[in-house]
């Protein structure tokens, strides 16, 4: 996937959210990859601090400051920042029920959390999509191996040849025909209920957070991004009304305590 064009997506669903947030807020980004967004609030004079696990594999396309954390305990005393945010990050966390509780250690009294989320109208086209994208890189794979030498395509063969006789290859290969999931939680079945609205209203519901807010992010893609730039933001806009919207925007605020 073009990481420009990607960069530019995840900045029009923040600027979906960003009404949320109140001006001046100070600003916790969970899973802040290379910066791309933490560095939007910056520049809208946003106080934000934005941590992510060093094995992200972004620090050398950072373009803001990332501290790295060890991805269970947030390195901030408690009642710290106005909001917390994240980008498609919730469903990659192992413990993403556990760590609920921490996100709402450093949240202030009123705070709020802000996630964007994979929907499932988003797990539905990007299965989908697999098999395109699967034929697209087989192509390119006998492509390049039409332009190779005849000693070098020899060889090739005879590892090929070689990796088939071991057993464990033909089940990668099988399990190669069916899409991977997304997240670290069910499969890429259970994913179509976990990534729906209800899902995540459901698991937010269960870990005890209030539901103030939800809205689509009004943007159709999906995770191989055939296209990619020759479908145009507009055209990608009028298709979330039809095929629906990529993301779902949650505004989440604690439950007030009763005396």
């Amino acid at each position: 996937m073009n990481l420009e064009h990607k960069r530019k997506l995840r900045e029009i669903e923040l600027n979906r959210a960003l009404p949320f947030i109140q001006q001046g807020s100070k600003i916790l980004e969970i899973g802040a990859g290379a910066g791309w967004q933490a560095i939007v609030f910056s520049d809208k004079g946003f106080d934000i601090e934005a941590i992510d696990v060093q094995e992200s594999g972004y620090a050398k396309t950072a373009v803001f400051r990332v501290q790295f954390y060890d991805g269970k305990t947030i390195p901030y005393p408690d009642q710290h920042f106005d909001v917390v945010f994240s980008s498609n990050v919730l469903q990659h966390i192992p413990h993403m029920k556990v760590f609920q509780a921490e996100i709402k250690r450093v949240l202030k009294p009123g705070g709020i959390a802000v996630h964007i989320l994979p929907s499932g109208s988003w797990r539905f086209w990007t299965a989908l999509s697999y098999y395109p994208n699967m034929f697209k890189k087989l192509g390119k794979l006998f492509q390049s191996n039409n332009n190779k030498p005849a000693e070098v395509d020899e060889r090739s063969s005879q590892v090929l040849a070689h990796k088939l006789k071991n057993r464990s290859v033909p089940i990668r290969l099988f399990r190669a025909m069916y899409p991977k999931r997304l997240g670290e939680h069910g499969n890429v079945f259970s994913e179509l209920f976990l990534f729906s609205k209800t899902g995540w209203k459901g698991f937010f519901e269960n870990t005890d957070w209030k539901l103030d807010h939800c809205k689509n992010s009004q943007l159709f893609y999906t995770g191989y991004q055939l296209l990619g730039k020759r479908l145009g933001l507009k055209t990608r806009k009028v298709l979330s009304n039809i095929l629906g919207s990529s993301c779902s925007i949650f505004v989440l605020s604690k439950h007030q305590k009763v005396n």
